[in-house]
């Protein structure tokens, strides 16, 4: 890294930061989807709900979504979880329909929470693991949980960021940022302690690295 240009500095920090998100701290490598208010389940599907993805809801869409997400959150948690999964994936990512169980099948996973059965077969052809019949080894072996988040990021993320020339900006992240503008700004502050700590680190391999080269000189 020493010898990195700044944008493949901020975009470790982004990527660290967005793995810190994910994970919550690096503790939790298989998503819940539990969610247990109405409000946190609209903060994330909200639109998923009523029906609606290329705009704002109105008031009425909001409050018909609000009662809607009640009837998943009254629920006990451990049929809670798989419902929401189910219902509220079905369809995406090559998912399979309610039914199908794909949702909760294939729910985030890794350190980047790998989602959708089509990321699976995608992100389990790149690393050469057979991920689509074995989603579980996602969240459960933590080579595999690095493998995928740093394929998905190469192969969905950095392409994007190359192109849009922007990695400082965190709501501009694509492929990754999802939820509440409250959930954007977390990740934002996140970037801004993971770059301060990136270039820390830089600075002081290379004066580790100038110090050991000049005792290797007077040698």
């Amino acid at each position: 890294l020493q010898d990195k240009p700044q944008s493949t500095v901020e975009e470790l920090a982004q990527f660290l930061a967005q793995v810190d998100s994910e994970t919550l701290q690096f503790s939790r490598f298989t998503e819940k989807t539990g969610y247990d208010t109405p409000d946190r389940l609209l903060s994330v599907y909200a639109k998923t709900i009523a029906g609606k993805k290329e705009r704002d809801l109105t008031m009425q869409e909001k409050s018909v979504a609000l009662n809607f997400a009640k009837k998943f959150t009254d629920l006990p948690s451990d049929i809670r979880a798989p419902l929401i999964a189910n219902y509220m994936m079905a369809y995406k990512n090559k998912n399979g329909d309610f039914s199908s169980g794909d949702g909760w099948k294939y729910r985030g996973r890794g350190i980047l929470q790998l989602t959708g059965r089509r990321n699976y077969q995608v992100i389990g052809k790149l690393i050469g693991v057979d991920l689509e019949n074995n989603p579980d080894i996602v969240g459960t072996n933590m080579n595999v949980a690095l493998a995928t988040g740093l394929a998905f990021w190469n192969a969905v993320v950095a392409p994007r960021i190359k192109k849009q020339r922007d990695c400082v900006n965190t709501e501009m992240i694509p492929g990754i940022i999802k939820g509440s503008l409250g959930e954007v700004e977390i990740r934002r502050k996140k970037y801004l302690t993971w770059v301060k700590f990136v270039r820390s680190y830089i600075s002081q391999r290379g004066a580790k690295r100038t110090s050991e080269k000049f005792k290797n000189a007077k040698n």
